[in-house]
């Protein structure tokens, strides 16, 4: 029987893609900014995990397409795009 162990913590390049990501966005009404900084920080090894599985499975994203839907807040879609996949 083979047990698959999963890290605890994501790789600091995809953690590091996904702040600056969170960086680059915000919400343009106020009373959505403090759940968004409470969002953001809760859900960013979450949304770090999501991205290294997705790079692991395309190491070669030029040709691959993401199809996103309902990414509220876009930190994830954001991250994607910057990695280099197309996003529909």
């Amino acid at each position: 029987m083979k047990k698959l162990i999963e890290k605890i913590n994501p790789p600091k390049d995809t953690q590091e893609l996904l702040k600056k990501s969170k960086g680059e966005i915000y919400p343009d009404v106020e009373y959505l900014k403090d759940w968004y900084i409470n969002y953001s920080n809760s859900h960013i090894n979450r949304l770090s995990f999501d991205l290294q599985y997705l790079t692991d499975e395309f190491p070669e994203p030029k040709d691959v397409t993401v199809l996103e839907l309902g990414s509220v807040p876009p930190i994830l879609t954001n991250a994607i795009q910057k990695k280099g996949f197309k996003i529909t």
